[in-house]
């Protein structure tokens, strides 16, 4: 029975796998079930599709979608209906330079209450060049009188009192703008002193000269008259 001349009972067996009915059995399970999973994995794609459309949508606030009281600037979206991608930079961006501005106003505040806070900056330091106001020749505006000069206890007793920061700059920058006319005023004088002995020097030396000169002149001449009355 076991050789190549027994019996083969096997290809009538309902439950033999390799029976052609079987295989096609096989066959036409795994081709449905690939269909329901195409078919599942494609209304999965059109769910999540819909649902992304419907949330740009409401973002957007387009008719029609769920959620249209949502603004469009949460989607980034321009007055001609374009997205704009940078919004989310643009926003940072106005936000950090709103900061900058509001630190500066803050700083500007400060100085002006509490000057002394400036660590940056010290009173006794010129102002620089750039800021100096541009010194006039002396013919071109009137003599000014001397301001009187504030000390630093006085300085600090009218700051105590209510005078601003900027009447004591004004009144500091008018202080050393006399104080340089005075010193041009004094180099002037003394060019002018210079300039006058040198010419009384020179005048002089010139009539010696002329003097010494004459007194030769009249040498040669009492010389030879006298060299005459000899012969």
């Amino acid at each position: 029975m076991g050789g190549h001349g027994g019996l083969n009972i096997l290809p009538q067996k309902s439950w033999n796998v390799y029976n052609r009915d079987n295989r096609l059995k096989v066959q036409r399970d795994e081709e449905q079930a690939a269909r329901e999973a195409a078919e599942a994995s494609r209304r999965d794609a059109a769910e999540l599709a819909e649902r992304k459309l419907e949330e740009m949508r409401s973002r957007a606030g387009l008719p029609g979608s769920a959620g249209g009281g949502a603004s469009s600037a949460a989607l980034g979206l321009t007055t001609a209906g374009h997205i704009n991608f940078f919004a989310d930079i643009e926003r940072a961006q106005k936000n950090a330079e709103h900061e900058a501005e509001a630190r500066r106003a803050e700083a500007k505040a400060i100085s002006r209450i509490m000057p002394d806070l400036q660590l940056d900056r010290s009173k006794s330091e010129p102002a620089p060049w750039y800021v100096r106001l541009p010194a006039q020749p002396a013919a071109a505006r009137a003599p000014e009188p001397p301001a009187a000069k504030t000390s630093a206890p006085a300085a600090l007793l009218l700051r105590g009192a209510g005078g601003s920061q900027g009447e004591l700059e004004g009144s500091e920058r008018k202080r050393r703008r006399d104080e340089k006319h005075e010193k041009s005023e004094k180099r002037e004088k003394r060019s002018r002193k210079e300039k006058h002995h040198k010419r009384s020097r020179e005048k002089h030396h010139k009539r010696h000269k002329e003097r010494r000169k004459e007194e030769k002149r009249e040498k040669i001449k009492s010389s030879k008259g006298s060299g005459e009355e000899a012969r």
